[in-house]
């Protein structure tokens, strides 16, 4: 590999990181929802047009609550009312839940 094509493969790398971050960042924190808190499902969320997108939701069927998740890698781009309009898209599907909106970032690893 040439110093040329060195630079071609960190460049991608580069370009790709925070997005692959991103995208571990929200596997482990469902993941330790999963293990660490009273739930009974998991999940990320896409809307059938792709629009809304909502990184975790941590349902407890029991208790009947919720909590739904935007996950950051830096907490400062977290954002309550972006969050409560994806959440008000599915008012009829957690009705029958209390819900609890945050946001989680590495901070809170």
């Amino acid at each position: 590999m040439s110093l040329r094509q060195t630079d071609l493969l960190l460049e991608i790398v580069e370009k790709g990181y925070e997005q692959y971050s991103g995208i571990v960042l929200e596997q482990y924190f469902r993941q330790k929802w999963m293990e660490e808190e009273r739930v009974t499902q998991v999940g990320n969320y896409w809307d059938r047009k792709g629009l809304n997108e909502i990184d975790m939701i941590a349902l407890n069927d029991i208790d009947k609550t919720a909590v739904v998740a935007e996950i950051k890698r830096q907490s400062r781009k977290f954002n309550s009312n972006a969050l409560a309009e994806k959440v008000a898209t599915l008012s009829q599907e957690l009705s029958k839940y209390t819900v609890t909106q945050i946001g989680l970032s590495l901070n809170d690893m």
